[in-house]
């Protein structure tokens, strides 16, 4: 699909929106695509240390579905929340991702990230995202087992000074979950990326959707959601010290040319410099969440679900059904008309991407249920 076709797909989307339309004529023109449940570190706070994953799509799989949707999409992120997506079959995505003009957002863990890799991929790649958790080697260690922080680096350093003589287009990112173990060191991450040639560190509260990490929990006391007043987005209050090691974080960003991102956190971004477009989000505040406008997200056995958290809303299954019955499906037309009518939807209406829910009380639209 040409980039013109790509752009109408766009303004099919914004007038499915406009106008409040349950059956979109537009399609998903960002899929979240999770390959694998397998990974090859055990990090505490993923459920991949207690169980390693058993799904994982095939390459013919990753073809029939890529073949559904890419045609549609300018963006696919390769999400590496709980499996490694460079393990398994990245070389199918990646012709794919060719063969129909999508780019790639790739959240890693970079242990599988070399040079000749990169170099192979680097022309489809919009993004790399590095989760790290901590730059202090006995902590990126004990929170990352498997890896050392020494052998990453080696691997990082290669493709900097590559990157410094033939500049491209690729956004680095590094991430962290701010966690007991590392919130004391989070505000060296700015240096540690400065260091690698990375452009933003982008920062979340640790999620405790699918593994319960209570050693290294900063909830409830330090991370307590609320609503100032009827129909305003969540606001967040966190404890002194908590805020104290975020707002050094942010002065290390200034200090060394990177910007920092608080996913989550409610809490405004630092921006150095005008933010890449690969890190620009389709926010829809005032109309629907971006994830249920703008995007899908495939499951390692092909079950598509409206977003990355935990939900009860299942769309369909992309390697049994086509994707119109998937993306107009009675769940996905009753969830958009839920968010449309502000119907209060558990747990979106608890989500930082749909404040809007916030705003009406109502029942569970039968559609739904």
């Amino acid at each position: 699909m040409s980039y013109r076709s790509k752009l109408a797909n766009k303004i099919a989307l914004d007038r499915d929106l406009e106008l409040h339309r349950e059956r979109f004529a537009g399609r998903p023109e960002i899929v979240v695509f999770q390959t694998t449940e397998y990974c090859n570190l055990r990090c505490v706070m993923c459920p991949r240390s207690v169980q390693q994953g058993t799904r994982r799509l095939s390459a013919s799989e990753i073809e029939r579905i890529a073949s559904q949707l890419f045609p549609f999409a300018r963006l696919a992120i390769l999400a590496g929340h709980e499996g490694e997506p460079l393990l398994h079959d990245f070389d199918v995505v990646v012709r794919a991702a060719r063969r129909f003009g999508v780019k790639l957002d790739v959240v890693t863990n970079a242990t599988q990230l070399t040079l000749p890799r990169y170099l192979a991929w680097r022309d489809v790649l919009t993004r790399i995202n590095v989760s790290l958790d901590s730059p202090v080697p006995h902590i990126y260690a004990a929170l990352r087992v498997g890896s050392e922080l020494r052998l990453l680096e080696h691997q990082l350093a290669q493709i900097r000074d590559w990157r410094r003589k033939r500049p491209d287009d690729v956004i680095w990112t590094v991430s962290a979950v701010v966690m007991r173990s590392n919130l004391a060191t989070i505000a060296e991450l700015p240096d540690w990326a400065a260091h690698f040639g990375f452009h933003a560190v982008m920062l979340q509260p640790l999620r405790q959707f699918s593994k319960q990490s209570p050693g290294e929990d900063l909830l409830p006391d330090d991370f307590v959601a609320r609503a100032d007043r009827a129909g305003a987005a969540p606001a967040f209050r966190l404890r002194d010290d908590v805020l104290a090691t975020l707002a050094r974080v942010s002065a290390a960003g200034v200090r060394h040319g990177v910007s920092v991102y608080f996913s989550d956190f409610a809490l405004p971004p630092v921006e150095v410099r005008p933010p890449p477009p690969a890190l620009v989000a389709h926010l829809e505040a005032q109309r629907a969440c971006w994830f249920l406008a703008r995007s899908i997200v495939v499951a390692p056995n092909g079950v598509v679900t409206p977003c990355c958290h935990p939900t009860p809303f299942v769309f369909g299954n992309l390697l049994t059904q086509e994707l119109e019955e998937v993306w107009n499906g009675t769940v996905a037309r009753g969830l958009r008309r839920a968010h449309f009518e502000r119907t209060r939807v558990a747990p979106c209406a608890r989500c930082l991407h749909a404040p809007y829910l916030r705003t009406r009380d109502a029942q569970l639209s039968p559609a739904l249920a």
